[in-house]
């Protein structure tokens, strides 16, 4: 869903490729169940269906737009996830030349769509951690990444949010995710600094804000291995939050370059049922 303002109002329907990788990712832990294989099968479908003739991915099914990082290394970490057979290692040395100086990467890929206006390219460290998540999942180390995040974390900036991502809580669920699924192990020091700085937002706001923002926070405590029984207010209030029809709101997780905001409601579910099944998991 796209809109022109962060509370989703009067929100419409768009096509995302970004989006779905998130569901797929979320899927690939209840893939023994039919319904969730068959959901998982039909994205995979729809994700490769979108690939462009450059063999990359637009966060929207969209010309318009250009080809960027973040979708195409979400979508590649959530297809090993499914053992989708790609020839991962071409991806990877072609997204090593999108890189500032050989350190962290860029958003987007400009050099394939001469015809689309040019955007400024801006490092992001949402991005960042998740270009780490794939890297990282197929054993391939980026010490000048990791030193990036590193001092993301050391100097709070997530915080407040990034360039594309306004809540904090996006940036601490992707670095969690890349170090626990895509075990990038080198960055696990920082899980119990994230885990902290979430445990302190829920003091002054046991909701965390939106519903997506509740499952992305929940999701990191998960992830930094935060005991099941100090989770059992945030989980209580994550499942509270559930509709009827077994979904969770749409909520803002993104904003696009143009200036317009992007959430769905599959994407607020599938976070949240990635955070029940691994809490569930983890049950004594």
């Amino acid at each position: 869903m796209l809109a022109r303002h962060e509370n989703m109002a009067r929100a419409i329907p768009v096509t995302s490729v970004f989006t779905a990788s998130f569901v797929l990712h979320a899927l690939a832990l209840l893939r023994n169940c039919a319904p969730a294989k068959a959901v998982g099968s039909k994205t995979i479908n729809f994700i490769l269906k979108e690939q462009g003739r450059d063999g990359l991915w637009r966060g929207l099914a969209s010309p318009k737009v250009p080809p960027d990082i973040d979708s195409i290394c979400c979508v590649l970490a959530s297809f090993g996830k499914w053992n989708v057979t790609l020839d991962y290692d071409l991806f990877i040395r072609r997204l090593l030349g999108y890189r500032l100086d050989g350190g962290a990467f860029f958003t987007f890929v400009l050099d394939t769509d001469p015809g689309i206006v040019p955007l400024q390219n801006d490092i992001d460290w949402v991005v960042n951690a998740n270009v780490l998540f794939f890297f990282s999942s197929l054993g391939h180390q980026l010490p000048e990444v990791e030193a990036y995040l590193e001092e993301v974390v050391a100097r709070d900036l997530f915080t407040g949010g990034s360039k594309y991502y306004p809540s904090p809580f996006a940036f601490t669920y992707c670095l969690s995710r890349a170090v626990v699924d895509g075990r990038a192990q080198r960055l696990a020091k920082l899980l119990d600094r994230l885990s902290w700085y979430v445990r302190s937002a829920q003091e002054s706001d046991p909701g965390f804000g939106s519903p997506l923002d509740a499952a992305l926070a929940v999701a990191t405590l998960v992830n930094c291995g935060t005991e099941p029984h100090r989770l059992e207010k945030a989980v209580g209030r994550l499942v509270e939050i559930q509709e009827r029809d077994g979904g969770w709101p749409l909520a803002c997780f993104f904003e696009g370059p143009q200036g317009y905001y992007y959430g769905s409601r599959a994407l607020t579910t599938a976070v949240a049922m990635e955070a029940l099944a691994k809490y569930q998991s983890r049950q004594p």
